[in-house]
């Protein structure tokens, strides 16, 4: 754990060394739920930025600024993610009828068949990693985890504001 960062006075002790737990956790669950899906347990050998390309296009189609942000990559270097799932039949792009110039990408029913099975062993990998958490502590979890969501969507919106 790193040493105590506090940029707000006004925070607890307490509450600071459980956010800095919580960020060294989170770092230590990705990495765990990323590493079942690399080498020799990648799916269709997908890379993990792949996989969450295909996930970001499960609910819409998206631009390729959009995509790059998701995969946490260059534009360039999602262009040439974007190529490869295209020609494995996993996305298609196509230009915006509004503004031509504009390419969107859509994940095609082959790429959600694949994010279909990669949603299934990421339940699986979050069954194996949580079956010690009793039932008080799954409750617990859950009031904790749906607080965080309504705090991570009121600072979302509230940075949305200003930055207009």
């Amino acid at each position: 754990m790193v040493k105590h960062f506090r940029d707000d006075a006004s925070l607890p002790k307490d509450v600071v060394e459980l956010n800095e737990r919580l960020v060294d956790t989170l770092s230590a669950f990705l990495r765990y739920m990323e590493s079942g899906f690399e080498g020799p347990r990648a799916v269709n050998k997908l890379t993990t930025g792949q996989l969450k390309i295909l996930r970001g296009l499960i609910r819409s189609p998206l631009t390729m600024t959009a995509v790059a942000n998701i995969a946490g990559v260059s534009r360039n270097v999602a262009t040439g993610m974007i190529a490869r799932l295209v020609d494995r039949g996993f996305v298609e792009r196509f230009q915006n009828p509004e503004n031509r110039r504009v390419v969107r990408v859509r994940i095609t029913p082959a790429g959600r068949q694949i994010q279909a099975k990669v949603h299934h062993r990421v339940i699986l990998r979050m069954n194996r990693l949580t079956k010690r958490i009793t039932r008080n502590g799954s409750d617990d979890l859950g009031h904790w985890l749906r607080a965080l969501q309504d705090a991570l969507r009121d600072a979302q919106a509230s940075e949305g504001r200003s930055k207009s």
